[in-house]
Order: C-alpha cells, then sequence, then structure tokens
C-alpha cells in the first residue's frame, strides 16, 4: 500500500487545557531546523509525512499520517499536540509524533509520550527518521528537548524495538536525564518464506500438520463453514459491529477485560477500518454458517505484512477450532498473495506460538529529568516498584 486517500474527519472542539505559546515554536541547529507543528500543518502534512515515512527504517502502519490523525480527532480531549518536525534546508528528514498530558495522580507531572501509545497501544513506535539520517535527527532532537527542558518532567517511550531510532541513540539525551529500559512485550510473526508446505513442514511435525489439516476439513465441509472477506464500503459499519459483538462476547466467557471494547477505540476503528478497505488495506474475514459469523479477525496490509490486529468468536464454538483454522487459512493466503510476513503483533498466547517461527521484543524507555523533584521523585518509585516485582518473582 502506498499513499493512502484522504478521508479525514473534521476535529472536534480544540482542548484549551495546555497552553501551547509557552512552548517555542522554532529553533535552528546549524543547517537543521526543528519546528513544533499546529494541528492546521498535521492536516496539511499527508502527502509530506507518507513519503518521508516509506523512506525510514520505522515505516508501519502505526506511524502513518492516517493513523495519527484519526487517533487525534477521537482522543484529543486532555491532551496537547506536540510533533516536531525537522528540516534540513528546507527538506523534511525527521517526524517526531509527540503529545504531551498533565499527569495529576498524586504527583502533578508534564508528560511526553508518543502519539496514540496510551489509547490505542499500537506497536513498533518510534520516531521517524530518512533513511541515513537517524543519528542526526536523533541528535537534534533530544538537543531540542534539553534546552527547553523546563516545559516537561518525564519522557515515556512505550512499544518500541531494540533497533528503534529512540533506543539506539538514547546516549543524546542522557546527560541531563535518569533513564529506564524495560522489556513490555513479545511480538510473535511468521516469515513467509517459500511455499505454504514447505512452512507447514519446517514449523509442524507430521501428527500436529495431520490435526490441523483435520480441523480445517472438518469446519469447511463438516460444519459447512465459508470464509467471508468484506471488500465494499456498505459492509464494512455492520462487519465491524459484528467483529465488536464476537470479540465482547469471547471476553465475557473468561471474565476477561480489553481496551478494544470502549467506546472511543471503538469509533477510532469504525473510521480507521474503513479508510483501509478504500486504500485496500484492510483485511476483515469471518467464517460463517449461512449468515452467522463465528469467527472474526480484523487484520491490516500494509508495506508487503499482515498485520493481526485483533479477533473475536462465537463462544458457542469454542470447542471446535475455528479460530485456528481462519488463522491458518490466512497465513496461507498470505502465502499466496506473497507477501513477505504474518504479524501476530504483541501476546505470547499459545494460538500465536502454534504458528509463528519468528519474535520481536518491544520495549519502555523512560526518561526522568534530573532538574525535576517529580521526575527524580517518581525515577526512585518506579526502582521500588522493580525491586519489589523482582522480589516476589523469586519468592514464587
Amino acid at each position: 500500500m502506498h499513499l493512502l486517500k484522504s478521508h479525514r474527519q473534521k476535529s472536534v472542539t480544540r482542548n484549551h487545557f495546555f497552553r501551547p505559546r509557552d512552548w517555542p515554536n522554532l529553533t535552528v541547529n546549524g543547517n537543521i531546523t526543528v519546528q513544533r507543528i499546529s494541528d492546521r500543518d498535521l492536516t496539511g502534512m499527508e502527502q509530506e509525512w507518507t513519503e518521508l515515512l516509506s523512506d525510514s527504517a520505522s515505516n508501519n502502519l502505526f506511524l502513518t499520517w492516517h493513523w495519527m490523525t484519526t487517533w487525534w480527532d477521537i482522543f484529543q480531549r486532555q491532551k496537547e499536540l506536540f510533533i516536531l518536525t525537522l528540516r534540513e534546508s528546507d527538506v523534511l528528514i525527521g517526524i517526531a509524533p509527540f503529545y504531551i498530558e498533565r499527569n495529576s495522580n498524586c504527583l502533578v507531572s508534564r508528560i511526553i509520550r508518543l502519539c496514540s501509545s496510551q489509547d490505542l497501544y499500537p506497536e513498533y513506535l518510534d520516531i521517524i527518521a530518512r533513511n541515513g539520517y537517524e543519528s542526526r535527527v536523533a541528535m537534534h532532537l533530544f538537543q531540542y528537548l534539553e534546552e527547553y527542558e523546563r516545559h516537561w518532567d518525564i519522557i515515556y517511550f512505550d512499544n518500541v524495538l531494540s533497533r528503534s531510532t529512540i533506543i539506539q541513540y538514547k546516549d543524546y539525551l542522557s546527560a541531563s536525564c535518569l533513564h529506564r529500559q524495560e522489556f513490555s512485550s513479545a511480538c510473535p510473526y511468521v516469515k513467509l518464506h517459500g511455499t505454504y508446505g514447505e512452512y507447514m513442514r519446517d514449523n509442524f511435525r507430521r501428527k500436529k500438520r495431520y490435526n490441523l489439516h483435520r480441523q480445517i476439513r472438518i469446519a469447511l465441509e463438516d460444519a459447512n463453514l465459508r470464509l467471508v472477506v468484506v471488500e465494499d464500503e456498505a459492509s464494512v459499519d455492520l462487519a465491524m459491529k459484528q467483529l465488536f459483538s464476537l470479540h465482547e462476547r469471547r471476553l465475557s466467557t473468561k471474565n476477561a477485560q480489553s481496551t478494544f471494547t470502549s467506546e472511543k477505540v471503538k469509533m477510532f476503528h469504525m473510521v480507521f477500518s474503513r479508510l483501509m478497505l478504500i486504500n485496500r488495506g484492510l483485511k476483515l474475514c469471518f467464517l460463517c454458517q449461512g449468515e452467522q459469523a463465528v469467527s472474526a479477525v480484523y487484520a491490516f496490509e500494509y508495506g508487503g505484512r499482515l498485520l493481526f490486529y485483533q479477533s473475536g468468536m462465537d463462544p458457542a464454538w469454542s470447542g471446535r477450532s475455528v479460530g485456528t483454522v481462519l488463522i491458518a487459512l490466512l497465513i496461507r493466503q498470505a502465502f499466496d498473495s506473497r507477501l513477505t510476513e504474518f504479524d501476530f503483533l504483541k501476546g505470547d498466547e499459545d494460538y500465536k506460538r502454534t504458528f509463528s517461527n519468528g519474535l520481536r521484543r518491544q520495549y519502555r524507555l523512560v526518561f526522568y529529568k534530573k532538574k525535576s523533584p517529580v521526575g527524580m521523585l517518581r525515577f526512585f518509585i518506579g526502582n521500588l516498584r522493580s525491586c519489589a516485582k523482582r522480589l516476589k518473582s523469586l519468592s514464587q
């Protein structure tokens, strides 16, 4: 998928809780300019943002202009947009997709975060740097944050990979901060090398292959299930509501909770799924018996990869492996479409381990400003919590 067609909603009421004027709009370091952009600037950046992202090592769906602007339209309340652009001789070489929140839980603090990280919890977040410019982008970005450190106490970088620009160049911000880096989640994936048959032989023992083929045959032939892929705009809204229903019904039987059930998250995905469908990046699939959907997968195709985002299942079919069957069918389709990867994203549940042959690790990196009493207090509280967790794990 290349450039996405623009399908932007009007922004909700502007948030006046913060005072953006307190931050400088522009600073120049040599021939590299760091500038804070406005909401209006962001609206007009689609083509430039997309071109930069496609020429960066961090190119992924959750850093696209459409993901970011749809998130901001829906979740901007009580947030201050703080997106920084970096240009060299007017050429865009970097974007830092940040926002600021004010945390008043016991201790008031001003926190910088990556856009959408606390509302949608997406994977593989990072700053966007043009290939070959990573070091310069990180250096000037972190210098900017140090120069205006009076405006923040803590920086949270959630769901970043070890090879991310943020982690590789974190030492640029270490002079004025203490930092903590900790493992946050595993992301299993399937490398789509060779053919589907070769993948099955290499990753499943004979008995397991037999059982999987048998489950597929029973589902498609004996239970008369059929694979339905949503491909038209008229169907997508109803299909998304079916997905939400199946997901929530499955959760209720497990007595579990999910951020995917909140009204704002649903609103986001109703808009974003339509955007992805228009641009042929949506993979919303169901196993159906007649008109009844019994299993669902909500995924995206981006950059030659299929991203498994969410799923749902009718609890009445829980003993018939319909979730496993649907995943197997989608992996086979991914091979047929010559994709390079089927990414399960975060979570190392057993069913993901069954299919995966690769694993990525995500981390949380937190910077605590040394000159901030609140930042230092939170750093020591965090250390105490980490020690308590280690002691608890050792005692079990």
